[in-house]
């Protein structure tokens, strides 16, 4: 299968997700072509941006230049990432590669003992309990798209894994690769 990655912003405590911009998760698929994810994590870097001719426009541009950022793939450890403390690495990457059937363990005292001795019983938390353990983490995809549009004249539609569509021809624009292609040399 691989493995995905995102683009996680550290100091904002934000991420993006490339199907939302009609992109695969592996970093093959986010590269290489006009409306590549390589492209949006450019104009969101972008720092001097609106300063002089050929600049991006958008607000968004240049939203975490400077800040700390990087592709997190699904298979990152800790190690991968010494600046952050055991904790916070857990916090992100619930956040960032969380997905409904996730639960979190947490252990209740049960008072008094149970009728084998016992003092602790595992409880099983839905979604709902496990988003308050993200801390703050945004996935801010559907805003960042919005702007990079406009910025690019291309629309997202559907749902998932977006389709792009080209504002000058109305057509649908694809990348040179598609899922699970292999790359091969002679």
């Amino acid at each position: 299968m691989g493995q995905y990655h995102k683009f996680v912003n550290f100091d904002k405590k934000e991420f993006i997700t490339p199907h939302k911009f009609g992109n695969g998760l592996k970093l093959w698929e986010q590269v290489g072509w006009e409306s590549s994810f390589s492209n949006v994590v450019h104009f969101l870097l972008a720092k001097c941006s609106g300063r002089g001719g050929g600049d991006f426009q958008s607000q968004m541009a240049g939203r975490w230049g400077g800040d700390r950022v990087s592709l997190v793939g699904d298979y990152a450890e800790w190690a991968d990432f010494p600046f952050l403390s055991i904790s916070e690495f857990k916090s992100m990457m619930k956040a960032v590669w969380g997905s409904d059937e996730d639960t979190l363990e947490v252990t209740v005292e049960l008072h008094p003992r149970d009728s084998k001795g016992r003092f602790a019983k595992k409880v099983h938390l839905s979604k709902s309990g496990f988003l308050s353990a993200r801390q703050g983490w945004k996935d801010v995809s559907d805003v960042v798209a919005k702007a990079f549009a406009k910025e690019f004249e291309i629309e997202y539609t559907g749902d998932g894994w977006k389709h792009i569509v080209s504002a000058e021809n109305n057509k649908e624009v694809s990348p040179s690769m598609r899922p699970d292609f292999v790359v091969t040399t002679r």
